[in-house]
């Protein structure tokens, strides 16, 4: 990263007005992301406003009111710089570089370069390879004025690069992370780390962190120097402060999910080496035993998936969930509604429409380390569902009705797998946004020869013609081609449940 205040608020040349639209725009980001008195004051006061002009939180009612009494005084020329709104904009875009709304205003509004373009939207900045960055976690503003001086005073020559109510980042003019690690060996008061050169620094507005049991936390204003080990112990604090689940002393295993599906993480990496960006979320699990599964393991797989279940039927409204058990359930019986095709009357007619689905989810005595075995209850004519309606396949294996191939939840499954991913996979089946099926040339009589990851041939032959693509394009289901390429890397990630969260609360 290479903003600072004094980056920001310096030079003008190249620089325009920004429009009434685009000024609305900045508006509505700083309130979503500085929605607090401190926060607020925190960005202020880093930023360089008039100090005597900070309005009281109390007298604006809501943030984007506080924010536009801000930008009256901006419009007003209460700043040095001509161009206020690029200062706004920069410094806060230097504390949350991987804030997609920031990122898109900075492309709109940033300076071309020399060969006459611009840096390519949603581009993370270069890190500065020049110079360290010392991060604190700080308990009160006095405290990062403190450690300022203090720098200062041991020639570190500090500039402010980002600022929150927890912590802060200072620029200093050492490149040799030894050497300013050599100083701050002497603030054994305070909880810090050094940034070497190259390494990018910023802040997460909001980190989305699920636990071993499937109850999800929201982490905020995290530094991007924060350790994946420091982020566990977070996550396990969390239920020490509640009583904590059995085991909670044991070593846990930290999962980013990303868009290729969850990789595993290394404990003493940092989020900004490990890659994670704003809205991506993480996942802590208990460290699993090679062996046979430990009891502790399985109670906690059984009370995450319970938790997870009860989350997606909350926030998905004509979802049911019933359970074998009031206490960590090995078995469900889900209900929804999803448009989509019963078995035919006659062999080889067209499949009557459909919506209502039954389907049950059996944890199997070895989980976490078996996957669950899910079967279709209520008759669905589908390519990956095995028949459960009367037909030679129904009749070939009595033991498989209805039985789900679910991909790459059997090819790589992993324990930590998140169940509300899997009601989404399920009913993505039921719509036909999700099913296996292609061609691989005809047989002599013109008819494709189908080879593929289904279970229902029946069901794959229709869902290859004319008719049945015509049926499933209605529906709202995919077209073949995407069949054709292959199942997705992962389950459907649905995140939508964490974006809808009050944006304005603290």
């Amino acid at each position: 990263m290479s903003t600072s205040i004094a980056g920001a608020a310096s030079g003008g040349a190249g620089r325009r007005e920004f429009t009434r639209v685009d000024r609305l725009r900045l508006l509505n980001v700083m309130a979503r992301l500085y929605n607090t008195q401190l926060r607020a004051e925190t960005f202020l006061e880093g930023v360089g406003f008039p100090a005597g002009l900070v309005p009281g939180w109390q007298q604006n009612g809501t943030p984007t009111d506080y924010w536009n009494a801000i930008f009256q005084d901006l419009d007003r020329g209460v700043m040095q710089d001509p161009y206020p709104y690029h200062q706004f904009l920069e410094f806060a875009r230097a504390t949350y570089v991987s804030n997609r709304d920031l990122t898109d205003l900075h492309h709109d509004y940033s300076e071309p370069q020399q060969n006459g373009s611009q840096q390519p939207q949603n581009h993370m900045p270069a890190a500065d390879a020049n110079t360290s960055h010392v991060v604190a976690w700080l308990d009160s503003p006095e405290q990062r004025t403190d450690l300022q001086a203090w720098l200062a005073e041991r020639g570190l020559d500090p500039e402010l690069e980002w600022a929150t109510p927890t912590s802060a980042s200072f620029r200093v003019n050492q490149r040799d992370p030894g050497a300013v690690t050599s100083v701050m060996d002497q603030r054994r008061d305070l909880h810090w780390t050094v940034v070497r050169p190259g390494v990018p620094d910023y802040v997460l507005r909001d980190l989305m962190v699920q636990g071993p049991d499937g109850r999800s936390f929201r982490f905020s204003d995290v530094p991007s120097a924060t350790t994946v080990g420091q982020v566990a112990g977070e996550m396990v604090g969390q239920y020490e402060d509640n009583g904590g689940p059995p085991g909670a002393e044991r070593p846990t295993v930290v999962e980013h999910v990303g868009p290729d599906g969850p990789r595993r993480m290394n404990p003493d990496a940092t989020l900004a080496e490990e890659g994670v960006t704003e809205g991506e979320r993480l996942r802590v699990g208990w460290e699993q035993r090679a062996a046979a599964v430990n009891p502790l393991d399985r109670d906690e797989a059984l009370l995450r998936v319970m938790h997870q279940l009860e989350e997606y039927e909350e926030t998905h409204p004509g979802f049911s969930v019933a359970a074998n058990s009031a206490v960590r359930p090995t078995e469900y019986e889900i209900e929804f509604t999803q448009e989509s095709f019963g078995p035919p009357d006659v062999g080889g007619g067209e499949p009557p429409d459909i919506a209502q689905h039954q389907v049950s989810i059996i944890l199997p005595a070895d989980f976490p380390l078996e996957a669950p075995q899910v079967r279709w209850l209520t008759p669905i004519y589908h390519p990956n569902v095995w028949p459960n309606y009367e037909s030679a396949k129904y009749r070939e294996n009595k033991y498989a009705h209805g039985v789900v191939c679910l991909g790459t939840l059997s090819e790589s499954y992993q324990p930590s797998m998140d169940f509300g991913e899997l009601c989404d996979t399920l009913v993505a089946i039921a719509g036909y946004r999700n099913y296996s099926v292609y061609e691989a040339g005809r047989d002599a009589a013109g008819r494709p020869n189908l080879h593929g990851d289904f279970y229902d041939p029946d069901a794959a032959q229709w869902a290859l013609s004319f008719q049945g693509q015509e049926r499933i394009l209605r529906i709202k289901g995919a077209p073949v081609f995407r069949a054709l390429i292959g199942r997705p890397a992962r389950l459907g990630l649905e995140v939508e449940r964490y974006e809808e969260e009050d944006e304005t609360a603290p």
